[in-house]
């Protein structure tokens, strides 16, 4: 991203995969890996995780990071984005370990099923340069 005025936005997409020979299907959530949401750098810079939820999307505040996938409250679509001002797509926070968030139900047997993961970062003038990092946790489980 390359920082500017009150904000530019950049998103690229990750690919869930997930087969089952469940009858009933899976669920899929989606969790940060631990307690902290925040994006870091080595240099001491952040990343808050954006204040929209699953239930409530919003475009990205200033210096903040989230996640979408195409549909329901979200966007129709999401396609990347590369240091744009005028983003309004819609966003999410990433949920803490403690609370994951069930991103896809399914109700049969499913092979090779794909669901995208979109994940943006708002970055204005003031952020410091670097690489900000963290881990997500994808969790697909079985249905009873």
């Amino acid at each position: 991203i390359t920082p500017a005025g009150t904000g530019a936005v950049s998103s690229a997409s990750d690919t869930v995969t997930v087969s089952t020979n469940n009858a009933t299907g899976y669920n899929l959530k989606l969790s940060n890996a631990d307690a902290t949401t925040t994006l870091l750098s080595g240099g001491g810079g952040t990343f808050a995780a954006h204040a929209g939820t699953f239930a409530a999307p919003t475009a990205l505040a200033a210096d903040t990071w989230g996640y979408a996938v195409a549909g329901g409250n979200f966007d129709a679509s999401y396609a990347a984005e590369s240091s744009s001002t005028t983003s309004t797509s819609k966003w999410a926070g990433v949920p803490a370990l403690a609370s994951p968030q069930t991103l896809k139900t399914t109700a049969s047997v499913a092979s090779g099923d794909t669901t995208t993961v979109w994940y943006a970062a708002k970055a204005s003038a003031g952020k410091t340069p670097g690489l900000y990092t963290d881990t997500v946790t994808y969790t697909a489980t079985t249905n009873p």
